[in-house]
């Protein structure tokens, strides 16, 4: 077990419950690191197999992040805690273990119902058996004897764990090799799966971008510069793949550079649009929007642009080709049009192969992404282009799946009823302490020293202004059991809907992790593929134990009423089923069908840029 004391970094011990937020602990080598944090000195060599099941050691230096529950190999490292006990990494790890052993799969749950009934029924039958074969043949003692015969071939407990085991022993082998699976009735579900669904940013691709290409709008490269500022402000904020490439093109090299990102207020998620957000640039408060073309007043969003500048826009965006393209509002005029260059995965196309080839899946992806970057992507991983979706809403994902399943909208799914209505996003950011204003959904025309700036007479709010009529589609003929793999805010209602919902829990969203019924430690895809085919044994396991625990006992009882059997084979016949059903179910620890998709290193393989022939636009030459 973890030890229950931590050592901080002036010596002192103390308990793992009492840690707090920023104190500095100390690990040193053969150590087990016992809180979330981050590398604040010294560098060191940390096993992290149980948490992912890379059997490689992975180095931490200055900044790195630990996870509790590792191990350092070699070194000494001081760690600065960035998640008390209840939150770290390892303590949900406990939790999970705790929620899967209370599950009771489908299968499980028959077998219990079964048995609640067969018990009873045999006993009481045992008990008929005797007086009715006493009274009429007057040889009690030979009734007695078959009645006992009978209570012991009757024993359940050859039925009572064939399921459970195969389920348990499937959870612990893809547990091993960083695959979570949160319960037994998910093992169940997944191997029913014929039909894979995939986000693309951050699944299909690394999620890292870059910004290769800009195009300014604004009248000087003074109010370019602020509104790069504005967004790099807002996105600071957001968890999403794209942020972060837009925050270090305004950052740079932090030790190089002297900028600093602005105050931020009312920062929102619009759901397949962008975010938004208010930003103080000189004193003045600002209101920025960031996100794709929805955020035009053309295509009902509030952000305005002469028919000048759509022409440049749509210029820009047809020779970016393949990139990812945003626009930067601020006041609700566009300020600048963002390239940025993402990766495909390298196991992606293998990965896409396996399932169709091998399996015999109907892969489809589901993006929010524009047509040209969706087309290119299904292209270089062999998605038909009928099974590609682009431009779909969080609640355009969720209604795909639903028609794909055959669902209406109050079925039940996964053991809630009710129709899963899409996720409402609160704000990233609370206000500041030192400033008058609400949390409530602010007055545009508010205006003052210290109010927010005007927009334009634009009163739209934005939950208004993006409203927009969600798509509708139509399902194959023969429903499917949708696995659903996604890593964003914008997945987690898709996550929820879909027969199995499998989280990128390696860079994913808190919310799609919480959402999914299977997580993902690694970065390796080839690992799902495996999981389902173990989730399919783990089915057949189920399906052999049940079959041949009931049958022999059926034919075992038979045979005892008519006198064929004597005691001893009863009672080799009871432990006989017992035994089998048992390594029929452990088999699955020895399974070997992780092992290729471990053998193979990401790092090792080279990726496929996304938009590597773009354009880069000089913004002093556009201005």
């Amino acid at each position: 077990s973890a030890p229950s004391k931590v050592a901080l970094a002036d010596g002192s011990l103390v308990l793992v419950e009492e840690l707090k937020l920023d104190m500095v602990c100390a690990v040193r080598t053969g150590e087990m690191i016992l809180a979330d944090g981050v590398v604040v000195k010294g560098e060191g060599v940390v096993d992290e197999s149980a948490l992912t099941g890379e059997s490689l050691p992975v180095k931490k230096t200055l900044s790195s992040e630990v996870r509790s529950g590792t191990v350092v190999q070699n070194g000494y490292m001081e760690y600065r805690v960035t998640k008390t006990s209840s939150e770290s990494t390892m303590q949900k790890l406990c939790q999970e273990v705790a929620d899967v052993q209370a599950d009771r799969g489908e299968y499980a749950q028959i077998v219990d119902r079964f048995a609640l009934y067969w018990t009873p029924f045999i006993l009481v039958s045992a008990a008929l058996f005797v007086v009715i074969s006493g009274a009429v043949t007057k040889n009690w003692d030979d009734g007695l004897y078959r009645g006992l015969l009978l209570l012991v071939l009757a024993c359940p407990c050859a039925i009572v764990i064939s399921a459970p085991i195969p389920a348990v022993c499937a959870i612990a082998t893809a547990a091993r090799h960083g695959v979570l699976i949160r319960g037994s009735s998910v093992v169940e579900r997944m191997g029913l799966v014929d039909s894979v669904a995939l986000d693309k940013t951050g699944t299909l691709t690394r999620g890292f971008f870059k910004v290769v290409g800009k195009l300014v709008l604004a009248e000087t490269a003074e109010l370019a510069d602020a509104a790069m500022a504005c967004a790099a402000a807002i996105e600071e904020k957001s968890s999403h793949p794209l942020a972060s490439a837009i925050v270090s093109d305004f950052l740079g090299c932090i030790a190089d550079g002297d900028k600093v990102l602005p105050p931020i207020r009312k920062v929102q998620v619009i759901d397949g649009v962008g975010v938004s957000g208010w930003a103080q640039i000189n004193g003045v408060w600002k209101y920025c929007e960031i996100g794709n073309e929805r955020i035009l007043e053309k295509h009902g969003g509030t952000a305005y642009a002469t028919k000048a500048q759509l022409a440049r826009i749509e210029s820009f965006i047809q020779e970016a080709g393949s990139t990812v393209c945003l626009l930067v509002a601020v006041d609700d005029d566009v300020m600048l049009v963002m390239s940025m260059m993402d990766e495909v995965r390298p196991e992606s196309v293998q990965f896409v192969s396996i399932l169709q080839k091998q399996l015999g899946f109907k892969v489809s992806m589901l993006t929010g992404d524009t047509e040209s970057v969706a087309r290119y992507i299904s292209d270089v991983v062999n998605i038909p282009s009928d099974s590609c979706f682009y431009r779909l809403m969080p609640a355009d994902k969720m209604s795909w799946i639903r028609a794909q399943q055959h669902m209406t909208e109050n079925s039940d799914v996964k053991g809630f009823s009710g129709a899963i209505a899409p996720t409402t996003y609160s704000p990233l950011a609370p206000p500041p302490t030192d400033h008058a204003a609400s949390d409530a959904v602010i007055d545009d025309t508010t205006a003052g020293e210290e109010g927010f700036g005007v927009r334009k007479s634009r009163k739209n709010t934005t939950k208004e202004v993006h409203a927009v009529t969600h798509r509708e589609f139509s399902g194959d003929v023969k429903p499917h059991h949708v696995l659903m793999v996604g890593d964003g805010i914008n997945d987690s209602t898709a996550l929820a809907c879909a027969a199995v919902g499998v989280a990128m829990g390696a860079g994913g969203s808190a919310m799609a992790v919480t959402a999914a019924d299977v997580v993902l430690m690694t970065e390796n895809l080839l690992m799902i593929p495996a999981a389902v085919q173990m989730c399919q044994a783990a089915r057949a396991a189920m399906i052999q134990n049940c079959t041949f625990a009931l049958g022999i006992k059926v034919v075992a009882i038979v045979l005892a009423v008519l006198g064929y059997l004597k005691f001893w084979h009863a009672i080799l016949i009871d432990l006989g089923s017992l035994l089998v059903v048992v390594l029929n179910g452990t088999k699955l620890l020895q399974y070997k069908v992780f092992e290729p998709a471990a053998a193979i290193s990401n790092d090792g393989a080279k990726a496929t840029a996304v938009g590597s022939s773009s354009t880069t636009y000089n913004p002093i030459q556009q201005a």
